[in-house]
């Protein structure tokens, strides 16, 4: 009984999560850039991100300008899957806009997602989050959707199914895993995963949110941010789990 109690907490210890950040914005209302590790690694200033009650707020906005998008780093991640849950609500006076070419709306834009590095390039984006439209005709009572991309250079955006409103808090969670290039959003109890992977194997050591661009000009309120990395069975663990198998053998054996 002393040897299972061993090998138990082995393998509890082995794929225990990591926590990477735990973000309550509990700042002073004004902007995020400039508070804890936020930094903005495209449009400093412009348009800034701003905290407000303890949460930020953010929008998209149909001026071809570049808008501050802010960006939180962590401890470099290569393997396991990562995660990123926070809270959200978006608030327009229009639904988003069907358009038939591409069953999204004209210009659909992310808004957040995992980072590499402090480039604004956007290939070292990864899972990118989408608002997308809800349906193709005006009956539909939807305001808008989620979708989901690897990156603006690998795939297309797999949209969510769920019908989503405005003014109303969801929950999403974010993952990347390192094993298959794959992401995924949940939401509701949907989860929506990429069917190409990253074009390459990242690093990531960061998380983005961005004000991109919509003709719609939505705009977001976003709570409570957290990071973590579930580690991947190792090779460590997969032998804790077979030499744990053969000293109960050789117990019932004996």
């Amino acid at each position: 009984m002393p040897i299972l109690t061993i090998y138990s907490v082995v393998v509890t210890q082995s794929i225990a999560s990591i926590t990477l950040v735990d973000e309550p914005f509990d700042y002073p209302d004004g902007n995020l850039v400039g508070n804890g590790t936020w930094t903005a690694y495209s449009g400093l200033g412009n348009g800034p991100v701003l905290v407000s009650s303890s949460q930020i707020s953010l929008a998209h906005s149909s001026s071809s300008s570049a808008r501050e998008d802010a960006l939180v780093q962590y401890t470099a991640q290569m393997e396991g899957v990562i995660t990123a849950t926070f809270s959200f609500s978006v608030s327009d006076d229009t639904k988003i806009g069907f358009n038939t070419f591409n069953n999204y709306n004209p210009n659909p834009s992310y808004f957040a997602g995992f980072k590499t590095g402090t480039s604004s390039s956007t290939s070292s984006l990864s899972s990118l989050l989408y608002i997308i439209d809800a349906g193709s005709t005006p009956s539909d009572t939807a305001d808008f959707r989620i979708g989901i991309r690897s990156q603006t250079t690998a795939g297309s955006i797999i949209p969510g199914t769920l019908d989503l409103l405005y003014d109303t808090t969801y929950d999403v969670t974010l993952s990347y895993d390192f094993a298959t290039g794959q992401s995924s959003a949940t939401l509701g109890g949907e989860t929506i995963t990429t069917t190409t992977p990253t074009s390459s194997s990242p690093t990531l050591d960061g998380f983005f949110f961005r004000q991109g661009t919509s003709l719609n000009n939505e705009s977001f309120t976003v709570d409570s941010l957290t990071i973590v990395n579930i580690p991947e069975p190792t090779v460590a663990l997969l032998g804790s789990l077979g030499t744990l198998a053969l000293l109960r053998r050789r117990r019932h054996l004996a």
